[in-house]
């Protein structure tokens, strides 16, 4: 093999070594990990930014209530019109293992038009799950997403 071959292979090797030590090395705690996601996902929805919403959102994710397809566009639309504003009072997650569990009242208020469409407060469980994302289209890392969420009181509707 030809020494310019050899250190090309090296210097690649080298790169995907860099790359995973980088994907993994630093990694926040789970409790950390979730509240990085929930606090990005809550200002984005604020923002009418439904692409980091949705990739909070797992693809098995079930909603008290409400048939609720992870992958319909609308989903994605209703966020960047309605702007929800979501609070969650206690954001705190038991974690054990690959799942957590929020149990906390939640505050949403809705904007249409840049008018206000209501607010509501419900108790909320929101479940997440430790699942699999990729960095750099190739390495896999941890991503908690929300599996499910239960109201009391408002069924099919958050």
């Amino acid at each position: 093999m030809k020494p310019a071959v050899k250190i090309s292979i090296i210097c690649a090797l080298a790169l995907v070594g860099i790359l995973f030590a980088k994907a993994w090395l630093g990694r926040p705690t789970d409790e950390q990990a979730i509240q990085a996601e929930l606090t990005s996902a809550i200002k984005a929805s604020r923002e009418g930014r439904s692409g980091v919403v949705m990739d909070f959102i797992s693809s098995k994710f079930k909603m008290t209530g409400a048939e609720v397809d992870p992958s319909n566009p609308q989903i994605a639309k209703f966020i960047k019109d309605a702007r929800p504003d979501v609070e969650i009072l206690n954001p705190q997650p038991a974690i054990t293992g690959n799942t957590a569990l929020i149990q906390s009242k939640v505050n949403v208020k809705m904007k249409m038009a840049m008018v206000s469409a209501g607010e509501m407060t419900v108790d909320a469980k929101i479940y997440l799950e430790r699942e699999t994302a990729r960095e750099w289209l190739f390495i896999p890392v941890p991503k908690w997403r929300i599996t499910k969420i239960e109201t009391d009181g408002v069924p099919g509707e958050l």
